[in-house]
């Protein structure tokens, strides 16, 4: 059995699969469906939807403290989970996104409702220098902060990170340089 490479990065993918690595880039189109479970010898599963991994959560934590005075950050987390109930945490309401929302600092990042291995859907400095968004149905975290801030973070050779535009969609049909796979579960077929 050959040797799975794990976490692989969205660039390793996009090169296995002879696609382009660009800003707008979707999952379903740098492996050719939304379906596939693994690429043997190349990744396990696919990534996680609505969550940055913790290893990758703590090292933008690291570069977002550099980013900001604030001393608190607010974590909001969708409350829609199964089972998932935040005590004493104030509950917001977004656009088809009913969250929890609790106030810590910014080194409990990794885990700031204290449930192994589920990190914030979305959190922002109290001061309001940046803010970071992991939507529900999504694999990618967007970070919006100050240009400084951003190129930190583009910089770093722990994260794997591309700037956007402000009016980057983000829908499964985002990528207009490699082939559009299928549109996942529940999408109409024809765009």
């Amino acid at each position: 059995m050959p040797e799975t490479h794990y976490p692989v990065s969205w660039n390793a993918v996009a090169q296995a699969n002879n696609r382009i690595a660009h800003p707008a880039m979707e999952w379903g189109s740098l492996v050719g469906s939304w379906d596939l479970e693994s690429q043997p010898g190349l990744w396990d599963s696919p990534p996680d939807t609505g969550r940055l991994p913790v290893p990758t959560t703590q090292a933008l934590s690291r570069i977002l403290k550099r980013c900001s005075w604030a001393d608190r950050v607010m974590y909001a987390l969708w409350n829609g989970y199964g089972g998932i109930e935040i005590e004493n945490a104030d509950v917001i309401e977004l656009p088809n996104r009913s969250m929890f929302v609790i106030t810590g600092s910014i080194d409990d990042a990794a885990e700031p409702f204290g449930i192994p291995g589920r990190t914030a859907n979305l959190w922002w400095a109290s001061d309001q220098q940046w803010c970071a968004a992991t939507d529900i149905d999504l694999m990618t975290t967007y970070v919006g902060a100050s240009a400084h801030c951003i190129q930190a973070i583009v910089d770093s050779h722990a994260l794997e990170a591309l700037p956007v535009a402000s009016d980057q969609r983000v829908t499964w049909d985002a990528d207009t340089i490699n082939p559009l796979p299928d549109p996942p579960g529940g999408y109409p077929s024809s765009l």
